[in-house]
């Protein structure tokens, strides 16, 4: 018994005494460091690859912590590019642009310009892949007629950072169904499943030639790729159906014409939407399948009649299923017909539930694909819990 105490108490002293000598050796303090919260990868006119890295400016960091208000005189970030064969020679060619050692572990997002998406993904999501110090949960976006190093060095009005505003737009964007939000993460999983294509969300300079602040950008659409390149894009209303059809709807806002008064709308705020893709070989037929399951509040009504006198709801229930059931369809169609791509990851789901008869359309599922028929069915379910049936003017009259 003597002797357990013992070996006890002689462990617990070796895990003091570890406790005590252990310090972070590699500790380095803030303002030693050039903390990169943005990257910009543009293809050069010589063919060359641009990398352009928002960094925090430890200038208005010192001056915000020591009261001063130097931050006024000081801008929280500064841009610095560099040019290379590759990104790992870019990157290399970056560091004599910084007196300190840039740390990489804070990226927050990643845009990629449009010409250099369209040579292709590979090196750069290899690059990202490899470095032990990139997030793996950056926001990747497309820049779409504006070079990622514009939108870097474009300036915010609302944040400190420009990337930070970049990933906070993003979020609420993607929380209304306007964009694809996709992390490197979920690129490399999306790489890796078979027949798949794809999808990263876009950023562009909106119905202005340039934008003057991030807040001009318009975060919205989709880019395809395929085999790695980017081949087109996707509209707002095409991007919300594929973003329906597999399941990435937060919430969303609909709009369809009052059937009483044709030019006024009923505005619905989709609360909550399950999406489902189906895919089954069934005596050597191919079926494919879009479900989603909706539900929503009624959020305006543009019009003076009730919707209680004219027994209305199941009616706009059905304007609503087909106002989805019709997005998802133009999807479909952008991903059928124009880039022969499966977007919606039905070769994925034969390949975990049928995996024997996957491998015999793999080789030529591109053009199985495109030309088989894809069944859409939308259910939406209008909550009636407490709802406001008729509009603020409805008993006045002129």
């Amino acid at each position: 018994m003597n002797k357990k105490i013992c070996k006890i108490n002689f462990l617990v002293s070796i895990l003091i005494v570890l406790s005590l000598t252990t310090a972070c050796w590699n500790n380095r303090d803030i303002t030693d460091i050039a903390i990169a919260v943005g990257v910009g990868l543009d293809k050069t006119d010589s063919g060359e690859i641009e990398l352009t890295i928002e960094l925090v400016n430890p200038s208005a960091i010192q001056g915000e912590e020591g009261g001063g208000g130097s931050r006024g005189n000081s801008p929280s970030s500064i841009e610095v590019s560099a040019s290379g064969a590759t990104i790992f020679a870019a990157a290399r060619n970056l560091i004599g642009h910084s007196s300190r050692k840039m740390f990489f572990s804070h990226i927050q997002v990643v845009i990629i310009g449009e010409s250099l998406a369209r040579d292709g993904l590979g090196e750069i999501i290899d690059f990202w892949e490899r470095d032990h110090e990139t997030r793996r949960k950056a926001d990747f976006l497309i820049a779409k007629g504006i070079t990622a190093k514009e939108i870097l060095k474009t300036q915010t009005q609302i944040e400190n950072l420009t990337s930070i505003h970049l990933m906070k737009s993003l979020e609420a964007s993607n929380a209304i169904g306007k964009i694809r939000k996709i992390t490197l993460f979920d690129i490399i999983q999306q790489i890796h499943e078979p027949g798949r294509s794809v999808i990263i969300g876009t950023v562009s300079p909106g119905s202005a030639s340039e934008a003057a602040y991030i807040e001009d950008m318009e975060f919205q659409g989709a880019s395809v790729f395929k085999y790695g390149r980017l081949i087109g894009f996707l509209s707002p209303s095409e991007t919300r159906g594929f973003l329906f059809a597999t399941d990435k709807i937060q919430s969303t806002i609909l709009t369809v014409p009052n059937p009483l008064v044709p030019e006024k709308l009923f505005a619905v705020e989709v609360l909550n939407s399950k999406g489902n893709v189906e895919a089954k070989l069934e005596k050597k037929q191919l079926k494919l399948k879009i479900k989603v399951e909706a539900m929503g509040n009624l959020g305006e009504i543009i019009g003076e009649k009730s919707l209680v006198e004219f027994d209305l709801l199941n009616t706009l229930q059905k304007d609503l299923e087909e106002s989805i059931k019709k997005e998802i369809s133009e999807a479909v169609k952008k991903a059928q017909q124009e880039y022969q791509s499966d977007i919606f990851g039905f070769g994925g789901v034969l390949y975990r539930k049928q995996y024997e008869d996957w491998l015999k359309l793999e080789d030529n599922w591109e053009n199985i694909f495109s030309n088989t028929p894809i069944e859409i069915d939308v259910k939406f379910s209008l909550n009636t819990s407490g709802l406001i049936k008729e509009p603020a003017f409805s008993n006045i009259r002129e």
